[in-house]
Parts: C-alpha cells; sequence; structure tokens
C-alpha cells in the first residue's frame, strides 16, 4: 500500500501514537528507573496510552512469565511490574467516557489530568477540548474526581499553588 494512502487513513496518529507511548513506558519500567526514583511523575497522553485498556492481559503475562521477567530485569523491579505501570499519569486527551473509566479504575482518579490534543485538530484545538471536557463530564468519575480531574491533579503533579 502506498505511503500516502497509509497516512490517509490516520493509522500511525490512531493507533502508533498510543503503542509507541506504552512501548516507550514499558522502557522505562523495565529498565529499573521507576524503581530507582520512586518518587518521579510521568505524564503519558491519551489517558496513559494503552495501559489502562491492556492491564488485565499486561498482569497475565507478566504473572505467566514472571521467572523469565525476573532473569530479564537482573533484579531491578522488586514489584510486580503492574505496580509501576499504575504509577504513571495520564492526561484526558482520549475523547470519551469509557476510556475515563476504564484509566480511572486503572490508574486511579488522582492520577488523570486534563488534557487535550490542543492545537492538533481541524479546528485549532477547540474541538479537542470541547470533547475532552465531555468526555470527564460524561465519566463515571464523581463530582469531586471530575473536579480534581480538571484543577487539583494538575496543580499537585505540577506542584502549583491552589488557584482560588
Amino acid at each position: 500500500m502506498p505511503r500516502s494512502r497509509t497516512r490517509s487513513y490516520l493509522i500511525w496518529q490512531v493507533f502508533g501514537w498510543p503503542y509507541e507511548s506504552t512501548a516507550a513506558v514499558a522502557r522505562l519500567v523495565f529498565s529499573g528507573i521507576m524503581q530507582t526514583h520512586p518518587g518521579l511523575k510521568i505524564l503519558v497522553h491519551h489517558t496513559a496510552a494503552m495501559i489502562p485498556f491492556f492491564h488485565g492481559r499486561m498482569k497475565s503475562m507478566f504473572d505467566q512469565f514472571g521467572e523469565d521477567f525476573a532473569i530479564l530485569t537482573e533484579g531491578r523491579l522488586t514489584q510486580h511490574p503492574i505496580e509501576y505501570f499504575r504509577r504513571f499519569y495520564g492526561d484526558m486527551g482520549a475523547f470519551s467516557p469509557g476510556a475515563v473509566n476504564v484509566a480511572r479504575d486503572f490508574l486511579g482518579a488522582d492520577h488523570l489530568l486534563f488534557g487535550t490534543d490542543a492545537p492538533f485538530d481541524a479546528t485549532g484545538g477547540r474541538s479537542s477540548i470541547r470533547e475532552s471536557i465531555a468526555a470527564v463530564k460524561n465519566s463515571a468519575c464523581t463530582e469531586a474526581e471530575k473536579s480534581n480531574i480538571f484543577t487539583t491533579n494538575v496543580e499537585r503533579f505540577f506542584n502549583l499553588a491552589p488557584t482560588s
């Protein structure tokens, strides 16, 4: 298939970007960086990419091949790998309440920050902002969790003074 046709289907933007983000995060986990720096906070785009959506498969595979992972990581991890993945943060640039719900269930609402794809959409960001707001508002998050996603979690993540 010609490269121009592949681009027209947005295959990389829709599927490649989250995969590449997930692969990068996995490399951080298995390198031991998350173990060595327990206070490290990393924000992963689009509700933490594929991590929340594949956490069941990840846990199953990590359990199944636990001895292999112990050998491969040469003792760099003292916890089950899935616990390091739970430490990441995700933004809300996923545009669906279902994505917000899955990310909340895996990461916890305190690890979700409001974020969008702005200005990378056909409307200069307006559509992305609108869809990200709607995804949070229509999610199963409590009102307190929604408020935290929109403000408090961002303030806490970036060590900002609370807004009044």
